[in-house]
């Protein structure tokens, strides 16, 4: 299509990580990229592709091993995809900043896109974000409590209650021992990211913004029966007394 048009072409649809803007723009020599969905969980998505987008036809070699390492860095993959607490406080401040109000219901949907890797495992600051009630018109006060979940939001992210003493061992939901920031640190990154088995989409530490992909109905399916399966299967190697 580029080559039969003479109008600049942009290309569209299912990007979700900054390598997929890159390798986009590779394969089919478009002069842009956009992305909806996607920046709506990660503001962030365009941050710093200044670095590794190259134009067509140039080696894309030619950076070396050097630069294929550092995008891999801690530093570099934190512009791409940031801790997603301090993108919602930075976000709250734009829209407090701004002189034409941003609706109540606005704001709380992008906070709830932004900080969804925690707030899946943070259910009961998901729960207090959802009962925030405040006049919408008094948009100051609204982003005030928004800003204290978020502040909130970044402390469990670097570590979970038990270590911070905020809640005893005997109450706190087992899903907070998962590895946080600062249990993980040293660990790079990369070496942190799995893989979601459904949509084989890669997963990053759940502190840094990221994408949300919804699986198809026959991705649910081709699941559930490959873990059916393997249940058998392992069952059957089981040893029984």
């Amino acid at each position: 299509m580029k080559e039969a048009v003479s109008v600049p072409v942009f290309a569209n649809g299912n990007i979700l990580f900054q390598s997929d803007i890159i390798r986009c723009l590779q394969e089919t020599g478009a002069d842009g990229v956009m992305s909806a969905e996607g920046q709506l969980y990660n503001p962030a998505l365009f941050a710093g592709i200044e670095r590794w987008c190259t134009p067509v036809g140039v080696d894309t070699n030619a950076t070396g091993l050097h630069a294929v390492s550092f995008y891999d860095s801690d530093e570099a993959l934190l512009v791409r995809q940031p801790r997603h607490a301090e993108l919602a406080l930075e976000y709250l401040q734009i829209a407090k900043e701004l002189k034409t109000r941003t609706s109540a219901s606005a704001v709380k949907g992008h906070l709830f896109k932004i900080m969804r890797p925690g707030l899946i495992r943070e259910t009961d600051l998901r729960e207090r974000l959802g009962r925030v009630k405040v006049d919408p018109k008094k948009i100051q006060e609204l982003i005030g409590a928004y800003v204290a979940l978020c502040e909130e939001m970044k402390v469990r992210m670097e570590v979970c209650l038990f270590h911070a003493g905020l809640l005893s061992k005997a109450v706190i939901d087992q899903t907070l021992y998962q590895r946080d920031e600062k249990a993980a640190e040293g660990t790079p990154l990369k070496d942190l990211v799995t893989i979601e088995p459904i949509t084989d989409i890669a997963v990053m530490p759940h502190w840094l913004a990221q994408p949300y992909f919804r699986p198809s109905a026959e991705q649910k399916k081709a699941y559930g029966m490959f873990v059916y399966h393997f249940t058998i299967y392992a069952i059957r190697l089981t040893p029984w007394a």
